[in-house]
């Protein structure tokens, strides 16, 4: 069973299914106009947010949209994975830089995000969707349904096997260029870590469907 949140509600905090794991500091995201955004601008601050209502399988992808915000390289935002709600701060994450640049996997320690994988041209744009799935000790990102580990394929790290999906935020940016996200989805993996459910009928400020699920 898939987990999914559109956000499409009032204005405010994300929810009670949504637990800030990872605190980079005194700011927050919230839900603007229906999408996710950062309460405050100009902030290098990095939160990871875990949905908590239930458990995926240890075998298990995230992913969620870049809906909006200016092609930059200060905003990193991404789906995370095998994350605890306890305050352990330990887990996974996918970020892509939203100027079409480089991305990265990352796991983390007690709230300190060290680098497993650097991935050269794997960036985003305010137009794609990014995907991480971890399947026993290996995993990998994707964006728009292309994978961007290099050619050799998945990356190692058996650190941690199970845990929350949820989603990793950072946009160091003016309020009105603020990265923006939306459509969190999340469930166990299937062939090639392509999702079971095409979920995306069109993404937000997108004028057709990118064909990608």
């Amino acid at each position: 069973m898939a987990l999914t949140d559109d956000f499409n509600r009032a204005d405010g905090a994300l929810g009670a299914n949504w637990t800030k794991e990872v605190s980079g500091g005194a700011s927050a995201v919230a839900i603007v106009s229906n999408e996710i955004q950062m309460d405050t601008e100009w902030t290098a601050h990095r939160h990871v947010y875990v949905y908590n209502a239930s458990q995926p399988p240890n075998d298990q992808y995230a992913q969620i949209a870049y809906t909006g915000g200016d092609s930059n390289t200060n905003t990193l935002c991404g789906p995370a994975c095998r994350f605890t709600i306890d305050g352990s701060k330990n887990g996974y994450s996918y970020t892509a830089e939203q100027d079409g640049t480089d991305g990265t996997l990352w796991r983390w320690d007690a709230g300190v995000a060290t680098s497993i994988n650097w991935i050269a041209a794997a960036g985003a744009t305010n137009a794609s969707v990014l995907k991480i799935v971890a399947s026993a000790g290996t995993f990998i990102g994707y964006v728009d349904g292309a994978q961007k580990n290099p050619a050799a394929g998945s990356t190692a790290d058996a650190t941690y096997a199970s845990g929350y999906a949820g989603f990793n935020y950072r946009s160091n940016r003016a309020l009105a260029n603020l990265g923006e996200l939306d459509n969190f989805e999340a469930t166990e993996p299937v062939a090639a870590g392509q999702p079971t459910i095409k979920r995306f009928g069109g993404l937000p400020h997108v004028a057709v469907n990118r064909g990608v699920w």
